[in-house]
């Protein structure tokens, strides 16, 4: 078993990147393993691996092999340099989805209810078939300015 230092510098939006160190058995162990540890620095988010060569380009691991010839090549002093570049703004942008759609869905039930009390209090005061009336004037007009009713966007 040959054990090797994995010095893992996971980028952040702002700021410097934290860098977390741990081991990593390079002979039985393969990328979804390095994967599944990094895995649980970044809380399950999704990443992109890549280490630095001898000539100081960024290379991609994603594959076995790739991760084989990053071990032969780029482990120096017995560590292993591996960038992480977390997908931070899906997760931030997935969150503001989430939160608009509950907001929503608040603002929704509010204009539901505030309709619904409208309602009840036209019914009160008998003026429902005054504005039955006048919702098909309005219809009406609305469909000769090029508005659309029922009837004709069906």
């Amino acid at each position: 078993m040959a054990v090797i230092l994995v010095k893992a510098y996971i980028r952040q939006l702002f700021g410097k990147p934290d860098i977390h160190l741990f081991e990593f058995d390079s002979q039985s162990a393969g990328i979804a393993e390095l994967r599944e540890e990094i895995s649980k620095l970044v809380e399950g988010r999704a990443v992109e691996l890549t280490w630095l060569d001898q000539d100081g380009d960024q290379i991609r691991l994603s594959t076995d092999e790739q991760l084989k010839f990053a071990i032969t090549h780029g482990v120096k002093e017995n560590v292993l340099r591996v960038s992480v570049r977390v997908d931070w703004l899906n997760v931030q942008a997935s969150r503001q989805l989430t939160n608009r759609s509950e907001a929503m869905a608040v603002d929704g039930e509010e204009e539901t209810a505030e309709a619904g009390v409208d309602a009840s209090a036209e019914q009160e005061e008998g003026g429902t078939e005054e504005a039955a009336e006048g919702n098909e004037e309005t219809g009406a007009a609305s469909v000769a300015a090029g508005g659309c009713n029922k009837a004709k966007c069906r």
